[in-house]
């Protein structure tokens, strides 16, 4: 198994942040190795993290859960976690996800470092939208295909996206705010995967 912590640094006046530096993938196999580490800086009074992702190729649905996971132990204990330098896919999906509303995202370092020590007041997170990858003009006759159209346009647009996620793009008026149940999406998912 591929090490998910390539490394880490103490930073601020006091060395009191611990700056994780991640890579490869955090999905299932590797979500166990960010858990323990954090389990460990907690134990000796670490309270502040930043996990730098500039080296992350993807997040699966279970390293999003170990993030948050993670969020909610060290804030329990009076501290936080900021990311920093996700990629524009990375990002994507943390924008879909609306997980900006729980867990705070920063261009650069130097700014995360700020926001815990000088609060987030002086300096707030990065804003981060989420970026349709369909063509505007493109979208005029979305909202009136069959909804096992609309699901292939949406995989083929994003390969690895997970149900819960296409989902929520159904739910977006670009494709009729279509309100649809997680097994009828998971059904129509595996159709259109095995026609492929």
């Amino acid at each position: 198994m591929e090490k998910l912590v390539s490394g880490y640094d103490l930073k601020g006046d006091l060395n009191q942040i611990v700056v994780l530096h991640l890579s490869g993938y955090i999905d299932v196999s590797s979500s166990q190795q960010l858990e323990d580490i954090i389990e460990k800086f907690l134990q000796k009074q670490y309270l502040f993290f930043i996990f730098d992702l500039t080296h992350i190729d993807f997040i699966a649905s279970a390293g999003w859960s170990s993030i948050i996971s993670a969020l909610k132990k060290v804030r329990k204990v009076g501290g936080d976690i900021k990311l920093i330098k996700m990629s524009d896919e990375i990002k994507d999906v943390f924008a879909l996800l609306e997980f900006d509303k729980i867990i705070h995202y920063y261009e650069d370092e130097e700014e995360a470092i700020a926001s815990f020590i000088e609060g987030e007041e002086k300096h707030p997170p990065s804003p981060i939208t989420f970026e349709n990858k369909d063509l505007v003009d493109d979208l005029t006759d979305m909202a009136y295909m069959n909804l096992e159209n609309k699901i292939k346009r949406i995989i083929d647009t994003y390969p690895d996206i997970s149900y819960k996620e296409i989902k929520k793009i159904l739910n977006t008026p670009p494709y009729g705010n279509e309100k649809i149940s997680l097994l009828r999406i998971i059904s129509i998912v595996k159709k259109v995967r095995k026609e492929k």
